[in-house]
């Protein structure tokens, strides 16, 4: 377990890094409401996976105290969902959106965690979108997280 929290610290590290450059500003926020959720995958609750939580927490405390405000939601995936299932679903969901791409949020680089990310908007008020998958580590099954960031 203690390699599993280093490999993401230094993960989130990275998206860190990124969402200090990346906020800057414009538009309407979109809702977390409005995020598709991956065909097939179940809500989950804080409390039903330690590492899960582990994510969804170190990511608070980063953006703690730096006028963004994060939504989060997290989800069983089905066991036959693959971390190429998951990538292809959403970037044919946000294709041809006011969504755009951003290699800065996205990390392939791990076999334990994986991250791929959006922006919009821009001067006032943007809103970041990363999504992240934790693979079956435990026999546990796969586990998608949602995040939205917004200024």
């Amino acid at each position: 377990m203690k390699r599993h929290k280093k490999i993401l610290t230094i993960s989130l590290s990275v998206l860190v890094l990124a969402l200090a450059l990346a906020c800057g500003g414009g538009g309407t926020p979109v809702p977390m409401s409005d995020i598709p959720v991956y065909d097939g995958a179940t809500s989950t609750t804080a409390g039903d996976d330690p590492l899960v939580d582990l994510v969804v927490e170190s990511m608070e405390e980063t953006v703690a105290g730096e006028n963004i405000t994060m939504e989060t939601n997290t989800y069983a995936l089905p066991d036959d969902a693959t971390w190429s299932d998951v990538k292809s679903f959403y970037n044919d969901k946000l294709e041809g959106s006011d969504w755009k791409s951003a290699a800065e949020l996205s990390d392939e680089s791990l076999d334990e965690f994986k991250t791929i990310g959006w922006q919009r908007g821009g001067a006032a008020s943007e809103q970041l979108l990363v999504v992240a998958f934790l693979p079956d580590l435990f026999d546990e099954g796969a586990t998608l997280i949602i995040m939205l960031f917004s200024e």
